[in-house]
């Protein structure tokens, strides 16, 4: 019997019973079940000639998600006869203390591997526009859904990249926690977290942003007094270190040093900055010693050429 690339159930499949009696516990164990008991209906016709139909991806796992004869057995039956790993948040939050305990003994490699495991298991929210209903979690806020679990997971392997040196990860991590409720308090650490990362990659003007932010946040740490005091004072010195590297810099050094193509959600294409001929401006940064920077009541600060300028000079 040849297959319909079209058709939605394909070949003939052997009935394996309710309880995963063929010792496959897998997704195609799953999959013969959802077979089985769509040819058991009668179904087999009218829901390929259905799916056939479908344009995109989207329409097709739309349609599979939402018909009934081919997720019921997996919503109300057979799912925990099957290997899938449901998201748990106690088992996430057990999992990340084990990888804090080996993180205390500096086993990097293992202390990665439980945070991993624990970001899998942290329920996650859904993806953008997303038409699946998700089913409410035990632990979540009375004011709606919170995913501080899996901030936390995200919070702590950042730790371990950190000190891997594998800093764009780290800062990458430090975003999914911020993104995903992580807890005021705390938010003052991932700051400063990020901002070393920064400035181990030389970029300095985001560095001095992410330590001010630090020093901002921490207007909400439940530090000792002693302990924010001593936090407070490493930071302003980070502060200061960054400020004397910003305002060294030259307006060319931004481009080379601070790649803004990372901060985007898109490709975009980065505009080589013009040299200016001839001495520059001890006035006015960036442009030629004869353009004069003026003032007027009715327009504000404008900039006039006091010679002839060629276009392109």
């Amino acid at each position: 019997m040849k297959s319909n690339p079209n058709s939605v159930i394909s070949g003939n499949h052997a009935m394996v019973d309710d309880a995963g009696g063929s010792g496959n516990t897998n997704f195609e164990s799953y999959y013969h079940n959802i077979v089985a008991s769509v040819q058991n209906k009668g179904e087999v016709h009218s829901i390929s000639k259905v799916f056939g139909q479908l344009a995109t991806d989207e329409e097709r796992v739309r349609f599979v998600l939402e018909n009934r004869h081919l997720t019921g057995a997996m919503t109300f039956h057979w799912w925990k006869d099957y290997n899938f790993a449901q998201k748990d948040r106690s088992e996430s939050q057990r999992l990340r203390n084990l990888g804090n305990q080996v993180y205390q003994k500096n086993k990097l490699n293992e202390a990665l591997d439980f945070y991993n495991q624990s970001i899998c298991l942290a329920p996650h929210p859904p993806p953008p526009n997303s038409f699946l209903m998700h089913p409410a979690d035990p632990g979540v806020h009375e004011d709606g859904f919170t995913h501080e679990e899996l901030a936390l997971g995200y919070a702590n392997r950042s730790a371990v990249l950190f000190q891997l040196k594998e800093y764009e990860l780290c800062i990458r991590d430090i975003t999914r926690a911020f993104d995903n409720c992580y807890p005021n308090n705390l938010m003052y650490k991932l700051f400063e977290r990020k901002a070393r990362c920064l400035k181990a990659l030389k970029e300095w003007a985001r560095a001095l942003e992410a330590m001010k932010s630090a020093e901002m946040w921490m207007k909400y740490s439940t530090l000792s007094e002693t302990k924010s005091s001593s936090f407070k004072k490493d930071i302003t010195k980070q502060v200061e270190f960054l400020e004397e590297k910003v305002a060294a810099l030259h307006i060319s050094d931004f481009a080379a040093k601070d790649d803004h193509r990372k901060t985007m959600l898109a490709p975009v294409k980065v505009l080589i900055m013009p040299e200016v001929k001839g001495s520059l401006s001890k006035e006015v940064p960036c442009v030629r010693d004869d353009v004069k920077l003026c003032y007027s009541e009715g327009r504000g600060r404008y900039l006039v050429a006091t010679d002839d300028i060629p276009p392109g000079k």
